[in-house]
């Protein structure tokens, strides 16, 4: 059994007491955990972010810092090792078309940068996210795009206390921030989408890597063509067949 100020431990959850919060959280249920030093006057944070549940902060003193970083290693080596429950995800068709609002920075040619909000509904697809805007207080269609997952860097969750956001990143563009009010619900969106987006890449990546391969054949079939015909020498073959395999 772990104790850190008001937080117990052992080998298969957290039980968490505080002013504001109670709160009990499976050790197989923590998606990260991050910490924070303590400063001249305030505590330190061991702060512990579950899957689809609300986090818990977990305050040290100065004196307490080491233990509290070996309290942290332990949690974080679980964080490491868990998954979303993708394949129950997958099946709930609220995550495949969301509703939120979606935060978009612009420029036009007379003002400086700025940031808008609308409401709008995303929808996932194998290679892509269609975003549909909606007005504010009706229904009434203000737009749609979609944002190609080959032209996405990457996708971020950024959970917070009181607001928690969705922010995908693309090339030569500022991006989209996704927010909802639902932070479980949002999450769940974040790993369905995720999940999406990895094997978009993961397939792009075999399938350059099966050209590769397929090209590397070509080439060493015609070199070994034109030594068989005497056009080259042994020699002149083991030097190009290293050279196209890269040894």
């Amino acid at each position: 059994m772990i104790i850190i100020g008001k937080t117990e431990i052992d080998e298969t959850e957290i039980r968490h007491k505080s002013i504001t919060n109670k709160a009990t959280i499976p050790l197989t249920e923590i998606r990260d955990v991050k910490i924070k030093d303590p400063g001249l006057i305030s505590l330190g944070t061991i702060t512990v972010i579950p899957y689809y549940n609300k986090l818990i902060q977990i305050t040290f003193k100065k004196q307490e810092k080491d233990f509290a970083y070996e309290v942290y290693n332990y949690l974080k080596s679980f964080a490491q090792k868990n998954k979303a429950p993708i394949n129950e995800l997958l099946k709930d068709p609220t995550l495949q078309s969301f509703q939120c609002t979606i935060h978009e920075e612009k420029q036009s040619m007379t003002t400086e940068k700025h940031t808008t909000m609308e409401n709008a509904e995303v929808k996932i697809f194998d290679d892509r996210i269609s975003i549909e805007k909606i007005g504010m207080f009706s229904n009434m269609d203000r737009g749609k795009k979609n944002v190609m997952f080959k032209d996405i860097t990457s996708i971020d969750l950024d959970i917070g206390i009181v607001n928690s956001y969705v922010v995908v990143t693309m090339a030569g563009s500022p991006g989209i921030t996704i927010q909802n009010i639902n932070k479980s619900q949002l999450e769940k969106f974040y790993d369905v989408l995720l999940y999406k987006y990895d094997n978009f890449v993961n397939s792009k990546n075999n399938h350059t890597t099966n050209t590769s391969n397929v090209s590397d054949t070509e080439e060493l079939l015609k070199w070994h063509e034109l030594k068989e015909k005497g056009v080259i020498t042994e020699e002149e073959f083991e030097a190009k067949k290293k050279m196209i395999l890269g040894l």
